[in-house]
């Protein structure tokens, strides 16, 4: 089965495989770990670095450059909120193309190298350049 399906032409929307696991280079499946508690030093809990976690975590996180110039406005958390709820409903999304460019600029703000080269060859496999978006 394919993991991303096209429904129409380039720059409309596609249908995502949002349970794609990302690899590390060594090809053993990448992890994602939370920070352990510095009140109760409680261990930190690991998940699996599939495509609808890194999504979701980079809409819902707060930036430090947006917070100082006043910025997400109230409405775009509200539409950031909606589409993370969205990548939770199924496994496999239909995203148009305003909500890849959207995914794409916050997982690039938010994650490294090796997260955001994956996550955005699972987004957009047509890419080869870097576009603000």
């Amino acid at each position: 089965m394919d993991k991303i399906y096209r429904t129409g032409g380039r720059g409309s929307n596609m249908k995502i495989d949002m349970t794609q696991k990302l690899t590390n280079f060594d090809g053993t499946i990448h992890m994602l770990a939370e920070r352990a508690c510095p009140a109760c030093g409680r261990p930190a809990d690991e998940q699996i670095a599939t495509l609808r976690a890194i999504c979701t975590r980079a809409l819902i996180a707060t930036y430090r450059d947006e917070a100082q110039k006043g910025e997400p406005t109230p409405q775009e958390k509200f539409n950031r909120y909606q589409l993370a709820q969205k990548l939770q409903q199924s496994d496999v999304v239909d995203l148009k193309a305003e909500e890849i460019a959207k995914l794409k600029a916050l997982v690039g703000k938010m994650w490294g190298p090796i997260q955001v080269g994956q996550a955005w060859n699972m987004l957009d496999p047509d890419a080869r350049e870097f576009e603000d978006a």
